[in-house]
């Protein structure tokens, strides 16, 4: 998985620490789209890694999921952190990567380019790197665990079944953030965000909103949060369905949640 990924993206090849950001050797590969094959070492990679490409009412996104807390760790700090020694909280198991230049669609554009018959791909390739939506692939990585670090015990399920659900709501949770700072923009008011992020990714993860599961996890526990995952409760059972992202624009457009502070 991440060999494929090396092939895009280069910047995987290079061992993180303090001052790469800002070496030549990055600079080339990251700006100007240099070739770089090195050693992939730093990552030990494992039999859970997983690619799965997932489409969603804002796009595509690619999910990279590793097995190994480390790998995850490292591919954070080459690719969101430029290859910096960055500390990574224990807590963060799902970083969404937007904006990162695709080397490998820009490759695939020059070809298409040049089999036109066009010659000026210097100023074309000026032209495509300006645009952000056709040169860039949104990234989702994640990593094996339980959610946040929780454990089975405070969630309130068996280690087995915590285990099973745990994938879905992160990956789910991060998605629903992409789509909705997509579509509609962030949240007036952000306190929902984790709420609704996680509202979504429990719906996927057991195709219902398990509203007891959502209070026991909650990031920062409040009167207001509960009576926020009451009020999800009560509009996943007035909507009925069972798509997740058609509950999410459910939510977003035929009710008025998010007018109630958090």
């Amino acid at each position: 998985m991440v060999e494929m990924l090396a092939g895009r993206y280069a910047q995987l090849y290079l061992t993180p620490a303090e001052g790469m950001c800002r070496s030549e050797r990055f600079l080339r590969i990251t700006k100007e789209g240099e070739a770089y094959e090195g050693r992939l070492d730093h990552f030990r990679t494992s039999p859970l890694d997983r690619y799965v490409p997932v489409k969603t009412p804002a796009g595509p996104v690619e999910t990279l999921n590793f097995g190994l807390r480390e790998d995850f760790v490292s591919a954070v700090r080459i690719l969101r952190d430029r290859c910096e020694l960055t500390e990574i909280p224990e807590t963060e198991d799902a970083v969404l990567i937007t904006g990162l230049t695709d080397w490998g669609k820009v490759r695939a554009h020059e070809k298409a380019y040049r089999a036109t018959g066009c010659t000026d791909w210097e100023k074309e390739r000026r032209r495509f790197l300006q645009d952000r939506e056709g040169c860039t692939s949104p990234l989702l990585l994640t990593c094996e665990g339980p959610l946040r670090g929780i454990s089975a015990e405070v969630a309130g399920v068996s280690e087995e079944k915590w285990r099973k659900i745990s994938a879905p709501i992160r990956r789910y949770g991060m998605l629903t953030r992409f789509v909705t700072e997509k579509k509609w923009g962030a949240l007036e008011n952000p306190g929902w965000d984790p709420i609704l992020r996680d509202c979504i990714g429990i719906f996927a993860a057991l195709r219902s909103y398990d509203d007891v599961l959502a209070k026991r996890i909650l990031p920062a526990p409040s009167d207001a949060a509960r009576r926020a995952v009451d009020a999800l409760q009560e509009a996943v059972c007035c909507w009925g369905g069972s798509d997740p992202f058609r509950l999410l624009h459910y939510i977003y457009n035929e009710t008025d949640l998010f007018e109630t502070p958090v």
